[in-house]
């Protein structure tokens, strides 16, 4: 079993320490840096502010990528999947923010 270590990251200029196993610390700060580059990349966008909403929109994006690729693993294995349309999470905050909630 690896030792754990602590792992300091920067997202949207903001630092935070992650424990992870050493051996995986460059998949971890991989991750991290390709994470702080979507956020700002939403950010940058104009369209959604604050930090909370950064990242929930970033979130969403990312899981809607991975059901999609999971669908399509599925889908080569002969497993029929029906997925919604991307972007649920997004679709109800903009919502929220037209509704002034």
């Amino acid at each position: 079993m690896s030792r754990s270590n602590t792992v300091s990251v920067d997202i949207l200029d903001k630092e935070y320490q992650v424990a992870c196993p050493a051996d995986e610390e460059s998949a971890l700060t991989t991750a991290a840096r390709y994470l702080d580059q979507h956020m700002r990349d939403i950010r940058s966008t104009g369209k959604v502010i604050g930090l909370e909403r950064v990242a929930i929109m970033a979130a969403d994006v990312e899981a809607d990528s991975a059901a999609f690729a999971l669908a399509e693993v599925l889908r080569g294995t002969g497993i029929a999947v029906d997925l919604p349309t991307g972007g649920a999470i997004g679709k109800r905050l903009k919502k929220a923010d037209r509704a002034g909630i």
